[in-house]
């Protein structure tokens, strides 16, 4: 269950030229994850100490699950990974848009907007896939509100802005304008925030 809506102010401010703001939002209910429920709970506490950034000198400690070559460490034994698909997922955007766009009038026309917005959701960086993973996509299926956090989605700026100018100088020579007018100019930029990302280690 997905609820999606969005509030406009727009205002011309000149011919052919108007500025916007928006307000979105999208909230996501009962959306699919999965959990391995043939884990025991975690029998060790993992430790990592973390070197630079802006945690640096910080220990961080986390469940170990630590399963024998036999398996028994599993409530069923005869099997690995046994998954459970629930709907426990929610997700969460917000975001605010500034547009100014202008139709072409004179030879210019532009288009421009700037986003700020926030991605939150409860079921990790695997919670969009289409068919079932081969593990959990629970950081620890035994504490599934911790997974609730920024989502890998989550872009915190972006501006993207396109211009088209088709080039008529006036009060030039003849052989200046022949060379100078009838051109167009279309510039493209896009500017974003990376991504988030999930550190990951082997070993």
């Amino acid at each position: 269950l997905i609820h999606q809506g969005d509030i406009i102010v727009e205002r011309e401010i000149a011919r052919n030229t108007v500025v916007s703001a928006s307000y979105l939002f999208s909230y996501g209910q009962h959306l699919t994850t999965f959990v391995d429920t043939n884990l025991s709970p975690a029998t060790a506490q993992g430790r990592v100490n973390i070197v630079d950034g802006p945690f640096a000198g910080q220990v961080w400690e986390f469940p170990f699950y630590r399963a024998p070559a036999s398996g028994s460490a599993r409530p069923n034994g005869s099997f690995g990974n046994i998954l459970e698909i629930r709907d426990s997922l929610s997700t969460k955007y917000h975001a605010l848009v500034l547009q100014a766009n202008r139709r072409l009038t004179h030879g210019l026309q532009f288009q421009s907007s700037y986003t700020l917005s926030r991605a939150q959701d409860n079921g990790g960086s695997q919670s969009s896939a289409t068919f079932t993973p081969g593990f959990s996509a629970l950081f620890d299926p035994f504490d599934a509100p911790a997974d609730s956090g920024l989502s890998p989605f989550d872009r915190r700026h972006k501006f993207v802005a396109s211009v088209v100018y088709n080039t008529n100088f006036t009060g030039f020579s003849d052989t200046a304008k022949a060379i100078l007018n009838g051109w167009t100019i279309a510039p493209i930029v896009n500017m974003y925030s990376g991504f988030r990302y999930t550190a990951v280690t082997n070993g």
